[in-house]
C-alpha cells in the first residue's frame, strides 16, 4: 500500500531553509539581508537553524545585542537595536543544547548557552579521538583519526 502524499512544504519553510543554506555557507550579501526580516519570520529562522548556522547568524549580527534597560526611553533609537533584544539567542543555544544532550541539560545551568554548546561539542570530538586512538590496533596518527559526527553535528550535513 503507497504511503498518502505527503502535503507541500509552505513558502516559509521554503524561504527559511533557503536562507538556511546561506548562513551556513556564510554569504555575506545575503546574511545582511536576513537581518531585515519582520520579526516574526526572524523568530522562526532563528528556532530552525542548526548550530553553525545560528553561529553564523550571531558572527555577523550588525549591532549589539543589548538588554531592554540598555535603551533610552525616547523613539529614536535605531530599529535594528530595538529588535535585538527581542531576538534570544541565547534561548536558541539552550534549544540546540537540549536536543543533543538532554540527558545533561538538568545538570546545568550556563550563562551562555552557545559557549556550553562549543564547549560540549568540541569535547566530544575529544572524547571519540581518544576512544580511537587507545584501540590496540590504531596504527596512525592523531591527525589520521576521523571524527564521525563532528560536521554533521554542527549542521554542514545531515545525519
Amino acid at each position: 500500500m503507497a504511503e498518502p502524499p505527503r502535503p507541500p512544504p509552505s513558502l516559509t519553510s521554503l524561504c527559511i531553509d533557503d536562507l538556511t543554506r546561506h548562513l551556513l555557507s556564510g554569504d555575506d550579501y545575503v546574511v545582511q539581508d536576513i537581518y531585515e526580516l519582520p520579526s516574526h519570520l526572524l523568530d522562526e529562522l532563528i528556532s530552525r537553524l542548526p548550530p553553525i548556522a545560528l553561529y553564523n547568524f550571531n558572527l555577523h549580527m550588525p549591532f549589539q545585542d543589548l538588554n531592554k534597560e540598555d535603551f533610552p526611553h525616547d523613539d529614536s533609537t535605531n530599529n535594528k537595536r530595538k529588535r535585538s533584544s527581542a531576538w534570544n539567542l541565547n534561548t536558541a543555544w539552550q534549544k540546540l543544547f537540549t536536543l543533543r544532550w538532554p540527558n545533561i541539560i538538568n545538570q546545568i545551568q550556563p550563562t551562555d548557552w552557545q559557549q556550553t554548546y562549543w564547549e560540549s561539542h568540541l569535547q566530544n570530538c575529544l572524547d571519540e579521538a581518544a576512544e580511537i586512538a587507545l584501540i590496540t590496533s590504531f596504527k596512525g596518527s592523531i591527525g589520521d583519526i576521523q571524527i564521525s559526527g563532528i560536521v554533521r553535528d554542527v549542521g554542514y550535513e545531515k545525519g
